[in-house]
């Protein structure tokens, strides 16, 4: 559309302007668009200050990449420590509450020594 447009002057480019279902600003916009994007490498090269700023950027990413590395590492040795100290007791595998229950007579049988006691005192009295 540039290109065509490119040297037209009043009517033939507001001509193809209609024709093209455009206005004249969107013309000018591209125009700059054009320009800019063709522009010297030199005009986009960052100042000092832009490369400082990006070089401590940069700086930081691996800062807190080493340190993410490095707490990686200490969460996996705890675990691995965590699993080797469960794997070391003897009651290895089994939840807190069987651990705790499994000493204690069940409710069940419990309940059929007092019945037992009681039947006994009943014919004993």
């Amino acid at each position: 559309m540039l290109a065509a447009a490119h040297g037209l002057q009043g009517e033939q480019l507001g001509a193809l302007l209609r024709r093209e279902g455009l206005h004249e600003e969107q013309l000018v916009h591209w125009r700059q668009s054009a320009v800019g994007a063709l522009a010297p490498e030199s005009s986009a090269r960052p100042s000092g200050a832009q490369r400082r700023k990006v070089a401590e950027v940069q700086k930081r990413v691996k800062e807190l990449e080493r340190e993410l590395r490095r707490k990686e590492k200490a969460l996996a040795e705890a675990a691995a420590l965590l699993v080797l100290e469960k794997n070391s007791r003897p009651w290895a595998g089994t939840s807190d509450t069987a651990r705790r229950t499994k000493s204690r007579p069940s409710r069940a049988r419990a309940d059929a020594v007092v019945g037992a006691a009681g039947a006994e005192r009943g014919r004993g009295a």
